[in-house]
């Protein structure tokens, strides 16, 4: 069997294999990780490693030569974490089986190491609960690892891609899926984007940086771009630059080395042409971690899709 072959879990705790393992197995993104804290981490800090999983990060940390380390993990693989360390003989760790949020740590840390990132990066719960622990926990001139994220989007043309997307667009069995199509256009796609299929050069549409901003519940971002070829615009195309401090970055572009988190695409209702130097533009917002929002205007025409409308409670008679 190939080894990039998932096998889905039929039963079992499935977090460790269907999830974490898939995190220890890409190599990019765990090598950037760990060539950040051998760089950001001193002798003696003190470091919170928020999402902790497996511990690697938290091992990573305390090799580097922190004081001591608090693995935070509201998930039950912490215990999983703390008996890797134990396993191989690493101390200096206390593994806490609670959500962030509710953390009392009994000392201010040095370091905020997360690798939490949902999609795009921003969605989930990673950046609103690194913010709140940097704010009740950092000392001044906390690092932060990563530090920024910045969030890059590109019209694309992906037929393939959108082909699964429009599924319900076909009779099946006699009956028209109208209702169902509604729903699949406002969902948000992970899939690999090849870096052919780019209309117009991508734009970095915002920077979250977690040494500085405040949480405000929205993060959102604006671009415009001219096409640089005639084509099919299916959907936005969006991945990350994350700088994680020490001079490393990870980039989940579609030139860069292949990742977990491939790309996303935000589709079009419907696909729409462009010639060269079409004007396009797009907004594109992520809300409280939840719901994503885009819309915008491809020559004289608009588009506006939300996941707030992928679910079927926002299907009315």
């Amino acid at each position: 069997m190939h080894p990039t072959v998932f096998l889905p879990m039929a039963a079992g705790y499935a977090p460790l294999v269907g999830h974490h393992r898939h995190l220890l197995d890409d190599e990019v993104r765990t090598r950037a990780f760990l060539d950040a804290i051998a760089r950001v981490v001193k002798s003696g800090d003190t470091v919170a490693d928020l999402g902790t999983g497996t511990g690697v990060l938290a091992i990573a940390a305390r090799r580097a030569g922190a004081r001591h380390v608090w693995a935070i993990d509201r998930d039950p693989i912490v215990q999983v974490a703390a008996a890797i360390a134990r396993d191989n003989g690493i101390d200096g760790i206390t593994f806490i089986e609670q959500h962030s949020r509710t953390v009392e740590l009994p000392e201010p840390v040095d370091v905020i190491v997360s690798e939490c990132f949902g999609p795009m990066a921003i969605g989930g719960s990673m950046i609103p609960a690194v913010i709140d622990l940097r704010d009740r926990f950092g000392k001044p001139g906390v690092r932060v690892v990563p530090g920024t994220v910045t969030l890059v989007v590109a019209p694309v043309e992906v037929p393939e891609m959108y082909e699964h997307v429009a599924a319900f667009t076909k009779p099946r069995f006699g009956l028209a899926w109208n209702a169902a199509h509604r729903l699949a256009i406002n969902n948000v796609y992970n899939t690999v984007v090849s870096p052919e299929a780019l209309i117009a050069p991508a734009h970095a549409m915002h920077t979250v940086d977690l040494l500085r901003d405040q949480w405000t519940g929205r993060i959102e971002g604006r671009a415009t771009w001219r096409a640089t070829r005639a084509g099919l615009v299916h959907g936005l195309g969006g991945w990350f630059e994350a700088d994680l401090g020490g001079s490393v970055t990870l980039s989940t572009a579609p030139s860069a080395p292949a990742t977990i988190w491939r790309q996303v695409v935000f589709p079009l209702p419907e696909p729409m042409r462009v010639e060269r130097d079409t004007e396009i533009t797009a907004t594109l917002a992520c809300i409280h971690g939840e719901n994503f929002d885009w819309a915008g205007t491809i020559g004289a025409r608009t588009f506006r899709c939300s996941t707030r409308y992928s679910h079927p409670a926002a299907l009315t008679p």
